[in-house]
């Protein structure tokens, strides 16, 4: 083999080698910038829920409480509890004020027609109270009610959050494994390439046979 050839044979081996290796390096590069964007991703996640946790967090703690009072109200958590309620409702500013003003409503009437000690003043008066307290029950079961919504939307709100972020948590898990999967392989090509790459320079050296005859020929 002549001394060009030899030449030849160990500049191709070495750049050979060379290119692979930047290949390899590029790959390697690719590999911790999805990483780091599979990182980023499932911080992301994390922060995303974490803030809509924090705003739905007044509803969701609303809902129970609302719900309890409506339970009062009907009675499911026993007749104390629903006494309780009914008398918080008869002691509150609602229920006063509307009392007072009903009660001297009907006695103007009945002052104006001349039936202020008539036995149906009296009855109207009787009658008025418990009337309005029913009326008023139902109006705060149903005022009640709308927070219970919002406390069961805000539930399901916070659920579909979650599955989000698990999803795309999920999600860039799977991408930064398949990332170090790409990067486990191509260093291994790296090595299995740098092997090659020696041995094609000294094939070159030896005249490509590698037999003891191209060395003395070499020689």
């Amino acid at each position: 083999m002549s001394i060009m050839g030899a030449v030849g044979g160990l500049v191709s081996g070495v750049f050979n080698f060379m290119g692979n290796r930047a290949q390899d390096k590029g790959m390697e590069g690719a590999q911790a910038a999805q990483e780091q964007a599979a990182i980023e991703n499932r911080q992301l996640a994390q922060n995303t829920y974490a803030d809509i946790n924090g705003m739905l967090k007044v509803y969701r703690d609303a809902g129970p409480q609302s719900l309890k009072m409506q339970q009062d109200i009907l009675g499911i958590n026993g007749p104390e509890a629903q006494q309780s309620a009914y008398d918080l409702m008869r002691k509150g500013p609602a229920y006063q004020t509307m009392l007072k003003e009903g009660e001297r409503g009907i006695l103007q009437n009945a002052s104006a027609t001349g039936n202020l000690r008539g036995g149906n003043t009296q009855d109207a008066l009787s009658r008025y109270a418990p009337t309005l307290l029913n009326s008023l029950m139902q109006q705060q079961y149903g005022n009640l009610g709308g927070i219970t919504g919002l406390g069961a939307n805000a539930v399901q709100l916070q659920s579909n959050a979650a599955l989000n972020a698990a999803q795309l948590g999920m999600g860039a898990r799977s991408a930064q494994g398949s990332a170090t999967a790409s990067g486990l392989l191509a260093q291994g090509r790296g090595q299995s390439d740098m092997y090659s790459g020696i041995g094609d320079t000294f094939q070159g050296l030896l005249g490509g046979g590698g037999s003891s005859n191209s060395i003395t020929k070499f020689m």
